[in-house]
């Protein structure tokens, strides 16, 4: 596993601005595709569910984003 998870680590640092885009872009069609096909009596599970996978996934890269672009003196 650790050498997986070495060669995923490799990749993403040589990833341009544009994947990164398009892999955002991918992943958000997928949750797309995977909130329009649930049961109706499911939407709104899912909808919780992804709210809370977005908060938990965007405050942290929001919070480094922030520290990045005012660093310290």
């Amino acid at each position: 596993m650790r050498y997986w998870m070495e060669k995923a680590q490799r990749y993403i640092r040589s990833m341009t601005l544009l994947e990164v885009a398009l892999l955002k872009f991918c992943l958000l069609g997928l949750g797309i595709v995977i909130g329009a096909s649930a049961a109706e009596k499911r939407k709104p599970a899912v909808r919780t569910c992804g709210i809370v996978m977005f908060l938990i996934s965007y405050i942290p890269l929001m919070s480094s984003f922030l520290a990045g672009m005012f660093p310290e003196d």
